[in-house]
């Protein structure tokens, strides 16, 4: 029988999305795709093995807390990084089509 706790199953959860959001913030993105599965198994392990109940409604409530404001900062992270990339295919593409008018002068 394991000795595991609700916390000590739940400080894995937290460290991946820890891992998430750094990956994230270097923006290696396939590493946050990655981590996310790896944490979506680590979550429903966890809530196999603890399932919210009277006993653990007060652990619950502050840490899925804590975890819904991490992924608020982690779609904050990627939503910045989506604009960056449309910009500067924006810009590229504004290149290119000054090239071309160039060119064909």
């Amino acid at each position: 029988m394991s000795s595991e706790t609700v916390e000590s199953s739940w400080s894995a959860i937290e460290s991946i999305s820890t891992s998430m959001r750094d990956a994230a913030a270097q923006q290696a993105w396939s590493e946050v795709v990655e981590l996310a599965i790896s944490r979506h198994r680590n979550l429903l392990g966890h809530f196999q093995r603890f399932p919210v109940g009277p006993e653990n409604a007060a652990f619950y409530n502050v840490r899925l807390t804590e975890m819904l404001a991490g992924e608020r900062e982690l779609q904050s992270l990627a939503v910045d990084a989506r604009k960056r990339v449309m910009r500067e295919g924006s810009d590229a593409n504004h290149t290119r089509r000054a090239m071309g008018a160039y060119l064909a002068q």
